[in-house]
């Protein structure tokens, strides 16, 4: 089992930043829906990555959280906005691909940094930016 302070699970913290900026923001919805995905996913990775029926409900609210925070952000987005957005995006991705081709703490935890940023990212045009 994973230790709390492992990189891996310690880095789920910055998701709570998220869900407080998210409530702040005014969307309820997605505050929950983060929530969800860190209980899972914290769950799944205090397991050493061996229970995969938290590995894909981790997964899967990952998915529906990142679509249900993209559809009630990208609507108060400008060209700028996007370009930031999918370069987070691509960035995250490149790591959690190189996470699985090897150290896999290293580059995990820069995953969950970067969706982490983009989270705050999608929040701060939410809060700022009118629909």
């Amino acid at each position: 089992m994973r230790d709390w302070i492992d990189p891996v699970v310690f880095s789920h913290i910055a998701f709570l930043f998220n869900i407080a900026f998210w409530v702040k923001a005014g969307s309820s919805g997605c505050a929950i829906m983060l929530g969800m995905t860190v209980i899972a996913s914290t769950i799944y990775h205090r397991s050493h990555e061996m229970d995969r029926w938290w590995g894909d409900l981790d997964s899967m609210t990952a998915i529906i959280t990142l679509a249900y925070t993209l559809a009630v952000t990208v609507p108060r987005m400008e060209i700028p906005h996007i370009a930031g957005a999918a370069l987070l995006l691509t960035s995250a991705f490149s790591c959690y691909l190189k996470a699985h081709k090897g150290d896999y703490q290293l580059w995990h935890t820069a995953w969950h940094l970067l969706i982490a940023l983009g989270q705050a990212y999608l929040a701060a045009i939410y809060w700022t930016c009118s629909g």
